[in-house]
Protein backbone atom coordinates (compact mmCIF):
# COMPACT_ATOMS: atom_id res chain seq x y z
CA UNK A 1 0.00 0.00 0.00
CA UNK A 2 2.80 2.57 0.72
CA UNK A 3 4.57 1.81 -2.55
CA UNK A 4 1.11 2.56 -4.52
CA UNK A 5 0.97 5.94 -2.59
CA UNK A 6 4.68 6.44 -3.59
CA UNK A 7 4.15 5.65 -7.16
CA UNK A 8 0.77 8.22 -7.02
CA UNK A 9 2.80 10.98 -5.56
CA UNK A 10 5.91 10.06 -8.05
CA UNK A 11 3.25 10.35 -10.95
CA UNK A 12 2.19 13.97 -9.72
CA UNK A 13 5.49 14.88 -9.86
CA UNK A 14 6.23 13.93 -12.89
CA UNK A 15 2.86 15.35 -14.89
CA UNK A 16 3.70 19.05 -12.79
CA UNK A 17 7.79 18.91 -14.23
CA UNK A 18 6.14 17.98 -17.68
CA UNK A 19 3.89 21.26 -17.43
CA UNK A 20 6.50 23.50 -16.04
CA UNK A 21 9.00 22.50 -19.02
CA UNK A 22 6.27 23.10 -21.36
CA UNK A 23 5.77 26.22 -19.50
CA UNK A 24 9.47 27.11 -20.09
CA UNK A 25 9.50 26.11 -23.46
CA UNK A 26 6.34 28.78 -24.29
CA UNK A 27 8.41 31.69 -22.34
CA UNK A 28 11.38 30.98 -24.44
CA UNK A 29 9.48 30.64 -27.57
CA UNK A 30 7.56 33.95 -26.68
CA UNK A 31 10.97 35.47 -25.92
CA UNK A 32 12.50 34.91 -29.44
CA UNK A 33 9.47 35.85 -30.99
CA UNK A 34 9.84 39.44 -29.05
CA UNK A 35 13.58 39.84 -30.59
CA UNK A 36 12.35 38.48 -33.91
CA UNK A 37 9.64 41.38 -33.95
CA UNK A 38 12.01 44.32 -32.92
CA UNK A 39 14.13 43.34 -35.51
CA UNK A 40 11.16 43.70 -38.01
CA UNK A 41 10.68 47.31 -39.08
CA UNK A 42 6.94 47.90 -38.07
CA UNK A 43 4.70 48.55 -41.21
CA UNK A 44 4.16 52.61 -40.30
CA UNK A 45 8.30 52.85 -39.73
CA UNK A 46 8.94 51.44 -42.90
CA UNK A 47 6.42 52.98 -45.04
CA UNK A 48 8.65 56.48 -44.32
CA UNK A 49 11.50 55.61 -46.68
CA UNK A 50 11.24 55.70 -50.29
CA UNK A 51 14.31 55.23 -52.83
CA UNK A 52 15.17 57.23 -55.83
CA UNK A 53 15.69 54.94 -58.90
CA UNK A 54 19.45 55.99 -58.14
CA UNK A 55 19.60 53.80 -55.17
CA UNK A 56 16.67 51.51 -56.24
CA UNK A 57 19.58 48.84 -56.55
CA UNK A 58 19.05 45.61 -54.65
CA UNK A 59 22.58 46.06 -52.71
CA UNK A 60 21.97 49.64 -52.14
CA UNK A 61 18.71 49.53 -50.93
CA UNK A 62 18.68 46.65 -48.89
CA UNK A 63 21.99 47.64 -47.13
CA UNK A 64 19.85 50.85 -46.33
CA UNK A 65 16.75 48.92 -44.95
CA UNK A 66 19.39 46.30 -42.86
CA UNK A 67 20.73 49.74 -41.61
CA UNK A 68 17.74 51.02 -40.32
CA UNK A 69 16.66 47.86 -38.92
CA UNK A 70 19.49 47.49 -36.96
CA UNK A 71 19.05 51.06 -35.73
CA UNK A 72 15.68 50.02 -34.55
CA UNK A 73 16.90 47.16 -32.53
CA UNK A 74 18.11 49.50 -30.06
CA UNK A 75 15.36 51.11 -27.68
CA UNK A 76 17.09 54.40 -27.73
CA UNK A 77 17.01 55.06 -31.78
CA UNK A 78 13.74 52.68 -31.55
CA UNK A 79 12.25 56.62 -29.89
CA UNK A 80 14.23 58.59 -32.96
CA UNK A 81 12.54 56.53 -35.65
CA UNK A 82 9.06 55.81 -33.72
CA UNK A 83 9.60 60.24 -33.54
CA UNK A 84 9.92 60.81 -37.43
CA UNK A 85 7.47 58.33 -37.60
CA UNK A 86 4.98 60.65 -35.80
CA UNK A 87 5.73 63.81 -37.32
CA UNK A 88 4.52 61.80 -40.78
CA UNK A 89 7.48 63.04 -42.45
CA UNK A 90 8.59 61.19 -45.45
CA UNK A 91 12.17 59.85 -46.30
CA UNK A 92 13.44 59.61 -49.64
CA UNK A 93 16.84 57.84 -50.23
CA UNK A 94 19.00 58.53 -53.31
CA UNK A 95 22.20 59.04 -54.74
CA UNK A 96 24.42 62.37 -56.32
CA UNK A 97 25.56 61.03 -60.06
CA UNK A 98 29.12 60.04 -60.98
CA UNK A 99 31.42 63.05 -60.93
CA UNK A 100 29.20 65.29 -58.51
CA UNK A 101 30.94 68.05 -56.59
CA UNK A 102 29.09 67.43 -53.45
CA UNK A 103 31.21 68.00 -50.29
CA UNK A 104 29.52 65.19 -48.26
CA UNK A 105 29.47 61.91 -47.81
CA UNK A 106 26.00 62.10 -47.42
CA UNK A 107 23.37 65.24 -46.56
CA UNK A 108 20.03 65.77 -45.33
CA UNK A 109 17.64 67.83 -47.22
CA UNK A 110 15.17 68.29 -44.37
CA UNK A 111 11.27 69.29 -45.16
CA UNK A 112 8.12 68.85 -43.42
CA UNK A 113 6.96 66.79 -46.49
CA UNK A 114 9.46 64.66 -48.21
CA UNK A 115 12.90 65.04 -46.50
CA UNK A 116 16.10 63.51 -49.15
CA UNK A 117 18.97 61.77 -48.12
CA UNK A 118 21.89 61.55 -50.58
CA UNK A 119 24.82 59.90 -50.50
CA UNK A 120 27.84 60.76 -52.79
CA UNK A 121 28.92 56.81 -53.48
CA UNK A 122 28.04 53.03 -52.57
CA UNK A 123 30.79 53.43 -49.56
CA UNK A 124 29.35 56.12 -48.07
CA UNK A 125 26.12 54.22 -47.46
CA UNK A 126 26.65 53.27 -43.51
CA UNK A 127 25.03 53.26 -40.51
CA UNK A 128 26.93 55.89 -38.87
CA UNK A 129 26.29 58.36 -42.36
CA UNK A 130 22.56 57.38 -41.63
CA UNK A 131 22.38 57.76 -38.56
CA UNK A 132 23.86 61.12 -38.53
CA UNK A 133 21.48 62.40 -41.18
CA UNK A 134 18.43 60.97 -39.27
CA UNK A 135 19.56 63.51 -36.31
CA UNK A 136 19.47 66.17 -38.49
CA UNK A 137 16.31 65.41 -39.30
CA UNK A 138 14.87 65.01 -35.74
CA UNK A 139 16.88 68.54 -34.36
CA UNK A 140 15.05 69.85 -37.71
CA UNK A 141 11.75 68.99 -36.89
CA UNK A 142 11.95 69.33 -33.03
CA UNK A 143 13.68 72.85 -32.53
CA UNK A 144 12.74 75.97 -33.93
CA UNK A 145 16.01 77.55 -33.86
CA UNK A 146 17.44 74.37 -35.99
CA UNK A 147 14.20 74.93 -38.38
CA UNK A 148 14.99 78.44 -38.97
CA UNK A 149 18.79 77.77 -39.84
CA UNK A 150 20.48 79.28 -36.50
CA UNK A 151 23.38 77.99 -35.06
CA UNK A 152 24.36 75.65 -37.70
CA UNK A 153 27.49 75.04 -36.31
CA UNK A 154 26.06 73.49 -33.37
CA UNK A 155 23.88 71.50 -34.88
CA UNK A 156 26.76 70.11 -37.08
CA UNK A 157 29.05 69.46 -34.25
CA UNK A 158 26.05 68.30 -31.45
CA UNK A 159 25.63 65.26 -34.32
CA UNK A 160 29.13 64.54 -34.71
CA UNK A 161 29.53 63.78 -31.51
CA UNK A 162 25.97 62.27 -30.74
CA UNK A 163 26.46 59.70 -33.74
CA UNK A 164 30.23 58.95 -32.59
CA UNK A 165 29.04 58.49 -28.64
CA UNK A 166 26.37 56.03 -29.70
CA UNK A 167 28.48 53.82 -32.55
CA UNK A 168 30.66 53.60 -29.40
CA UNK A 169 27.60 52.54 -26.89
CA UNK A 170 25.03 50.92 -29.32
CA UNK A 171 27.26 49.29 -32.27
CA UNK A 172 30.22 47.99 -30.84
CA UNK A 173 30.61 45.21 -33.60
CA UNK A 174 30.08 47.71 -36.29
CA UNK A 175 33.69 49.35 -37.03
CA UNK A 176 33.07 53.48 -37.89
CA UNK A 177 35.20 56.74 -38.60
CA UNK A 178 34.49 59.04 -35.73
CA UNK A 179 33.14 61.74 -37.31
CA UNK A 180 34.33 64.43 -34.36
CA UNK A 181 37.69 64.54 -34.81
CA UNK A 182 39.70 63.37 -37.40
CA UNK A 183 42.64 60.48 -36.52
CA UNK A 184 45.64 62.46 -37.77
CA UNK A 185 44.48 65.58 -36.06
CA UNK A 186 47.00 66.00 -32.75
CA UNK A 187 43.56 66.21 -30.58
CA UNK A 188 42.20 63.17 -31.46
CA UNK A 189 43.43 60.92 -28.16
CA UNK A 190 42.31 63.99 -26.20
CA UNK A 191 38.65 63.99 -28.14
CA UNK A 192 38.40 59.80 -27.48
CA UNK A 193 39.10 60.53 -24.08
CA UNK A 194 36.54 62.82 -23.81
CA UNK A 195 33.85 60.45 -25.38
CA UNK A 196 34.63 57.64 -22.89
CA UNK A 197 34.38 60.66 -20.34
CA UNK A 198 31.16 61.15 -20.82
CA UNK A 199 30.29 56.99 -21.90
CA UNK A 200 31.29 56.62 -18.56
CA UNK A 201 29.29 59.36 -16.39
CA UNK A 202 25.35 58.63 -15.89
CA UNK A 203 24.88 62.06 -15.47
CA UNK A 204 27.35 64.35 -17.44
CA UNK A 205 28.01 67.76 -16.55
CA UNK A 206 26.76 69.90 -19.40
CA UNK A 207 28.76 73.12 -18.65
CA UNK A 208 31.97 71.08 -19.06
CA UNK A 209 30.60 69.00 -22.05
CA UNK A 210 29.90 73.06 -23.53
CA UNK A 211 34.00 73.52 -22.44
CA UNK A 212 35.38 70.52 -24.29
CA UNK A 213 32.35 71.09 -26.93
CA UNK A 214 33.91 74.59 -27.70
CA UNK A 215 37.11 73.58 -28.16
CA UNK A 216 37.14 70.10 -30.08
CA UNK A 217 34.34 71.84 -31.87
CA UNK A 218 36.20 74.73 -33.72
CA UNK A 219 38.82 72.73 -34.65
CA UNK A 220 36.64 69.77 -35.98
CA UNK A 221 34.56 72.60 -38.42
CA UNK A 222 37.38 74.22 -39.91
CA UNK A 223 39.49 71.03 -40.65
CA UNK A 224 36.34 69.92 -42.35
CA UNK A 225 36.10 72.79 -44.01
CA UNK A 226 32.84 73.94 -42.14
CA UNK A 227 34.54 77.54 -41.36
CA UNK A 228 32.04 80.06 -42.66
CA UNK A 229 30.60 78.29 -45.55
CA UNK A 230 27.01 77.93 -46.92
CA UNK A 231 24.75 75.30 -46.31
CA UNK A 232 21.22 73.95 -47.02
CA UNK A 233 19.55 76.40 -44.57
CA UNK A 234 21.53 79.35 -43.27
CA UNK A 235 25.70 79.64 -42.48
CA UNK A 236 27.95 77.42 -40.52
CA UNK A 237 29.19 79.79 -38.23
CA UNK A 238 31.92 78.33 -36.22
CA UNK A 239 32.18 81.29 -33.70
CA UNK A 240 28.37 80.20 -32.91
CA UNK A 241 29.83 77.71 -31.04
CA UNK A 242 31.28 80.45 -28.05
CA UNK A 243 27.20 80.80 -27.12
CA UNK A 244 25.99 77.11 -27.24
CA UNK A 245 22.88 75.73 -25.43
CA UNK A 246 23.07 72.00 -25.41
CA UNK A 247 19.96 70.50 -26.74
CA UNK A 248 20.28 67.14 -28.57
CA UNK A 249 22.87 65.78 -25.80
CA UNK A 250 20.03 66.24 -23.22
CA UNK A 251 17.91 64.60 -25.48
CA UNK A 252 19.57 61.33 -26.61
CA UNK A 253 21.92 61.19 -24.05
CA UNK A 254 21.27 61.70 -20.81
CA UNK A 255 17.38 61.35 -21.56
CA UNK A 256 17.50 58.69 -23.31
Amino acid sequence: MKLDYAYYWLFIMLILTSCADETNILGDEQDIAQEIELLSLPDPISAMFQFDKSIDNIYDRSKVLADIEHMYSKPRIRKLLTFLMESGVKIKFYKYPVGSSSEHEAECKASFFTTEISFISRNCITLANLLHELLHLYAYLKYKTYTDGNYAACEEYEIRVLTDLIMRRDFKGISFTHQGMRSSDKLYTPYIEWLEKIANTPIYNMDLFKIDFQRFGSVCLFGFGYGDRTNYKGRIEVSDLNSYTPRLMNVFWSGF
